[in-house]
């Protein structure tokens, strides 16, 4: 069984990549990048730990000192953060009108909307000055609104389950020091404290109460949470990374500022698909320009210190394609459960960036969502460069909860305005295709409730980061 799902991804990936390769055209050279959007830090933010943020210039400064090569440095394998294809977007500077008040791409209307921004503003920043070597705080501050759709709920079984309320979704503080690879040995870590309406989303839930940071919670729909603490130690090509962590599986992130929308997919945003923390052992080893290979053991899914959850291998691949094509496949396996995700991302034109992503859990523990069913989504991501401060993007969801629920689907447009280098306004419309009878044999409550409707939320954030 287990062979079958290992081909089942390999064969996917490569129609993907035949499909891929086929139809585009580009005029940019390949490279392994990191598979979130990072739009308002600049990516020389070493405060950001290089396991984690897919930061290029200190580990190709590291990587010249030592005669190691730039490619095997930009590695997401040793950022160790998802790794699959994405770009990471500098906002240092945002010069969108040239001498003739014509910038890239948009109207002069957008145009004018869209001038040179001055350095972000930030926290302690010795990961910078030290030469990479320093310990750094950062943070980012997010609140939002969100109305409450057809359904009374927002987004159900997501993090936009709290509607009709201005909120602090996240007040997210980090410490950290960056290991820097590329020669000698070096040391780091990170720590990551957070508070908000994410704070519940972000907790070590499957923990029993009390242990780690499981019903951190704080009245109302606020909490608090320890998403990230951990150690690593990175040595040339070699990364380690030990502790708890988020997820390197899926496209999307708990962590609001690496998403391009306000809202989460469904396959991020509901509990058990894939985990959203984990605590474990992570190994990521460049091998070649190209190529990245994943490797280590996790506790379970959305685990802390202290739990016995479960005891699952974590694995799986970054690659780089001549064509710019970037794929990253990751994977959970355990004797009862298995769950998988892969990305494939493609820089078309100067403009536009297209990710597919696909999500895939099996569970034979009986488990109330799945019930020994195969969980599948298959998300499209399409993205547009309006100008050097906005972009445009489409997300297009479809969802099969398994045999026993109904599938439904969910098209989110949106649209990220970076006003300043540290303010980011994502504005959003969310529509939800439940169809009157959804899952009225199961209903089991939740996303599988029976009586579900076509739903419309409309939601707005702010995030500033510093």
């Amino acid at each position: 069984m287990k062979m079958m799902r290992f081909a089942l991804g390999a064969l996917t990936c490569c129609g993907l990549m035949v499909q891929q390769a086929a139809a585009q055209q580009t005029s940019r050279p390949s490279s392994i990048q990191g598979v979130t959007y990072k739009y308002f830090l600049d990516d020389e933010d070493d405060d950001k730990s290089a396991a984690q943020k897919g930061k290029k210039k200190a580990a190709q400064k590291a990587a010249a000192q030592k005669g190691k090569k730039k490619a095997a440095q930009k590695s997401a394998a040793q950022k160790g953060k998802k790794s699959a294809a994405q770009k990471s977007v500098s906002k240092a500077k945002c010069g969108c009108d040239d001498a003739n008040g014509k910038g890239k791409g948009g109207s002069n209307f957008l145009n004018r909307m869209c001038t040179e921004h001055k350095a972000p503003w930030s926290l302690v920043d010795h990961g910078k000055k030290g030469k990479g070597h320093g310990i750094s705080i950062s943070g980012h501050t997010q609140l939002g609104w969100h109305d409450d759709g057809e359904n009374g709920t927002g987004v159900l079984n997501s993090f936009n389950d709290n509607p009709n309320s201005l909120q602090l979704h996240q007040q997210w503080l980090t410490v950290a020091k960056a290991a820097q690879g590329g020669g000698d040995a070096d040391w780091g870590f990170r720590m990551d404290w957070l508070y908000g309406t994410d704070g519940p989303d972000a907790q070590s839930f499957s923990n029993s109460a009390g242990e780690w940071d499981e019903a951190w919670d704080n009245g109302g729909n606020y909490g608090h949470a320890l998403p990230q603490l951990y150690a690593e130690v990175a040595m040339g090509d070699l990364r380690v990374k030990g502790g708890h962590f988020l997820s390197p599986l899926g496209y999307e992130s708990v962590n609001s500022t690496e998403n391009f929308f306000y809202s989460r997919s469904y396959g991020r945003g509901i509990v058990g698909f894939i985990p959203r923390t984990v605590t474990g052992v992570q190994v990521d080893y460049t091998v070649g320009e190209n190529l990245t290979a994943h490797g280590g053991w996790v506790n379970g899914y959305d685990t802390g210190f202290g739990s016995t959850n479960d005891s699952m291998f974590l694995g799986g691949a970054t690659v780089a394609l001549a064509n710019g094509m970037d794929i990253n496949y990751m994977l959970l396996s355990s004797d009862d459960q298995y769950a998988h995700s892969i990305a494939v991302a493609n820089q078309l034109t100067d403009r536009i960036h297209t990710v597919f992503e696909s999500v895939l859990r099996t569970d034979t523990t009986g488990s109330v969502q799945r019930s020994s069913d195969t969980a599948i989504t298959l998300n499209n991501y399409v993205f547009y460069d309006l100008n050097d401060c906005m972009k445009l993007g489409l997300r297009s969801e479809w969802v099969d909860m398994g045999r026993s629920s109904e599938e439904f689907n969910a098209v989110t447009v949106g649209i990220n305005y970076q006003a300043t280098s540290n303010l980011m306004l994502r504005p959003e419309i969310r529509m939800d295709n439940f169809h009157s009878d959804i899952n009225d044999a199961s209903n089991s409550g939740g996303i599988n409730a029976s009586g579900r409707r076509d739903s419309t939320v409309f939601g707005f954030d702010a995030i500033w980061s510093y």
